[in-house]
Formats: structure tokens, sequence, C-alpha cells
């Protein structure tokens, strides 16, 4: 006896479930249950169908919020947020002043999916990033250089003008009168460059012969180099410091007379050289060879600086009178200091320090006179040269170049030619200017009456005709 089983059974009593499963596959992971005659497929998350072959849609259960874009995923979903909107679903929206894009102070504030920034004055710029150029149309004068800052931009005034746009020219038409006090000083610091040449020139003026006085000393902060980057010390016998090594002259300053004083310096062969009153009284050659006269120091007239504006010694104290000192950044020529030598020629100032601006920062009991050296150059305003002569100035008085002809220290003086001429047979001298004739007796003739009359001495015969004489006092003119 044999069993027909139905489907879905068998085994020889047909008692035996067939297992569908071992046929049939669920896919993605899905579980397979076995049933009569079939199977059905427990599909894992994010899946269905009958064999578990679709990937569910999440995004028709999952909506992303405020505009979000969604994007489906096994059994999950991404939401792509509209600017401004962040979060699983897009549900919060962005604080975009969170990460702080604003920059150099300026003020966030957060408008929807973007933000603005309100700059502080100076900067603009989506974040303020940019420092706006306050130089672009400056008021600086006077060839000032502008420089910009945070809102704002400062003039920096070439030497000898002041004033916030530099549009006051100072005066140079002053004295400054040193007591010999440890506290008396003058001081500048412009923007000093550095410098591989240098002249310092000034007038100066003493009785003292005991101290070492210092016209001039430039020093550094410590972190540079500190004292003597260019020093002038010592008017008994000038000591001449360039970054702390010296050269030391034999000449000084013996009488009581102002003196126009120079020095000159290049690093090429350390070459120096010393003027007084417009000619070389002393030089030489190695004195900072190669080296450099660093910028960013500071100018103290009067005292010698051991330190920047300081260690100040009464023996090394300046004592009589200043004018017109001028710092450059070259080596001057003979012809410019032999210049200011001979006159108060304030157009020619430094290009680092001018004399003017050692007005501004006097301390201690300098006598500032308004009654300068220079009004010792004014003496031409009289006319006191005469006869149309050319009068100069010169500190410590005039000359008078005369005319050809005259003579003496206005030049009032006609020169008498006849000094030195000599008028033949019996002649008289009479003087011209720059000139002189000799008035002949009636046979003679000529410059110095040199010459014998006769019938054809002067020539009468016109047009080049020469002379013949006849005798008998005659004469006839052969023509051309």
């Amino acid at each position: 006896m044999s069993c027909a089983c139905l489907s879905g059974y068998e085994g020889k009593d047909c008692d035996g479930n067939i297992d569908d499963c071992q046929v049939h596959a669920c896919l993605n992971n899905g579980t397979c249950v076995d049933q009569l005659n079939n199977y059905t497929c427990q599909c894992a998350a994010g899946f269905t169908g009958d064999r578990c072959d679709t990937d569910v849609d999440d995004c028709d259960f999952n909506s992303c919020l405020n505009g979000g874009t969604c994007v489906d995923g096994i059994n999950s979903v991404t939401c792509l947020c509209a600017p401004g909107y962040h979060g699983d679903f897009c549900e919060t929206e962005t604080n975009d002043c969170a990460a702080l894009p604003c920059q150099n102070g300026g003020n966030c504030t957060d408008i929807g999916s973007d933000y603005r920034c309100d700059c502080v004055m100076g900067f603009n710029g989506k974040d303020c990033e940019t420092n706006i150029d306050d130089c672009a149309g400056h008021m600086c004068l006077n060839g000032a250089v502008c420089e910009d800052e945070i809102g704002n931009y400062t003039c920096t005034c070439k030497p000898s003008f002041t004033g916030s746009y530099c549009e006051i020219e100072l005066s140079s038409d002053f004295d400054l009168v040193f007591v010999g006090s440890v506290d008396d000083y003058s001081s500048a610091s412009y923007n000093i460059p550095d410098m591989t040449a240098t002249t310092v020139s000034f007038w100066m003026q003493t009785t003292d012969r005991s101290n070492y006085g210092t016209p001039f000393s430039y020093a550094l902060s410590e972190e540079v180099g500190s004292d003597n980057a260019l020093t002038i010390s010592d008017y008994t016998a000038f000591k001449i410091y360039v970054n702390g090594e010296a050269a030391y002259s034999t000449h000084g300053i013996i009488d009581d007379n102002w003196h126009h004083i120079a020095v000159t310096w290049t690093n090429t062969s350390g070459e120096w050289k010393l003027y007084d009153n417009g000619l070389v009284v002393d030089g030489g050659n190695g004195l900072g060879v190669g080296g450099v006269i660093s910028g960013g120091g500071l100018v103290v007239i009067g005292q010698e600086q051991d330190y920047l504006r300081g260690g100040f010694n009464p023996d090394e104290a300046f004592i009589g009178s200043l004018h017109g000192l001028n710092w450059w950044s070259r080596e001057l020529s003979v012809s410019e200091i032999s210049d200011l030598a001979t006159s108060c020629n304030h157009s020619l100032r430094g290009d680092v320090m001018a004399w003017a601006d050692f007005q501004l920062n006097v301390e201690g009991n300098i006598n500032v006179t308004a009654q300068s050296l220079c009004d010792d150059t004014k003496e031409c305003l009289s006319s006191p040269c005469e006869n149309n002569a050319t009068c100069t100035d010169y500190l410590g008085g005039y000359r008078c170049t005369c005319l050809p002809g005259f003579t003496d220290v206005h030049c009032e003086v006609n020169i008498d030619e006849c000094l030195g001429a000599t008028c033949d047979n019996g002649g008289t001298c009479v003087d011209l200017v720059n000139d002189f004739y000799c008035t002949c007796p009636p046979a003679f003739h000529g410059k110095n009456c040199e010459l014998d009359v006769t019938n054809c001495s002067p020539n009468p015969c016109r047009h080049g005709g020469n002379c013949i004489e006849s005798g008998g006092g005659t004469y006839s003119c052969s023509c051309r």
C-alpha cells in the first residue's frame, strides 16, 4: 500500500510537512517561516514585499521640516536642510552668529538664513575683515607721511614741521643757551632711519674749558645697542663715537667765538671728517667700518646718554650756546658745509632731524633766546655797499664785492689808476673809473702821449687812405 500525499506533505504515510523555506529564500536578511505548502518572509526593518525585496520609502512617513529635502536610507531618512536650519528633521533654526563670524569687534545679527556684521569704525567687509585705508584722501601736508590706524590716521611730519596735519612750520630763528646743569637737555625722536653715512652740523659758542661738553648724543634701546650709537662730545678735543667705537681728534674750541662744527662719517672705509667754520680740521679712517647706525633711537643735545634718555653726567654737560643743529642721512659735500658755515641757510635742513625740532622738548633751565645768532646775517638790509657793489651777509659780518675800479670795505673808493700809469712827454694823467687817459702837449698824442704829432700823425686821410709827408708842413693822401 502507498499513500498519494497532498501538496505540502511527504513521507510513507504523508505525515511530513515539506519545508518550503529550503526552496525559497527571503532577501535583505528577511527570515523565512515555513507554512503548509507555502512560506512567509518576515522582513528586516526597512524592507517589504513577499521576499523582502522592496526597500520601504521611509520618506513617506518622516517629513523633513522647513523646506528640507528627504533622502531615503535603510529604515532611516536623512534631511538635507535649507539654509538657516539644522537638526535631524531640520526642525531647529540655525544661529548663524554662533560661529562668531564677525572679526575685529564687529557685532553679529542673525537674519534667518544669513547674518549681518555691524563693523566698528575703521573696518568693513562681510565679516569686518578689511581695515579701511584711512590714508585715502588724507590731509597730511608739507611732505608728511600718512600712517593708517584703526578708524584714523597719523601724519608723520618731516623735520621742522608739527601739528596734527604737519601744517605748522617751526621757526629755526633761536639759540639754546645751556648753563651746564645735569637736568638741562633737549630731545627729539622722529622716524629715524638706519644709516650707512651721516652728517651732523651745528653752531656752538662756549667759554668753558673744563667740561667734556656733549653737543650731540644719539642712543638706542638696550635691546638694540644702548648708548653711543652716534655721539659728538668733548669740545676741548672733539671725540666722535659710532656704535661704541671712538675717534679722537686733537682739534678743540679754544676761543669764545661762534664756531660752525660739522662731522661726517661713511661706513665703507669708516672715514670721518671734522669741520670747523667750513674747513676740514681733522679726520681719519677705520671708524665703524661696515657698520650701520640703527634707526629708532633718541637724540639728546646738551648731555651724553649712558642709556636711553638717561645716565647724564655733570662733567659731560654742554655749557654754552647752540644754534642750527641738523642731522642728515648722507655725507654732505664740502660746498654744502661751506654754505652752512658762512650763512644761516635754514632751507638746507637735515633730512633726519632739523634745528626747529629741538624747541619742542626743552627740559630744565635752558634759555631759549629769540635773539638768534642768525640776526647777525642781516647787515645787508641797510645797503652798506656803495657804487653798485654786491653785499654778502655772513655770520660775524658782511662783505662787499666791488665792481672794477672801486675798492675799500664799502667799495666807496675809486681806485686811482694814475698811480700806476705814466704819461710821456710831459702829459698829464686824468683818472677815470677803472681807466685813465693822458692830456698831451700839442706836439704829442697817444694813450700815454708817446707819439709825436706830424702832418700824417694822426692820419688825416679817410677811408684807409695812406698819408704821405710832402715837406713844408704839407701832405698828400694816396687813396685805395
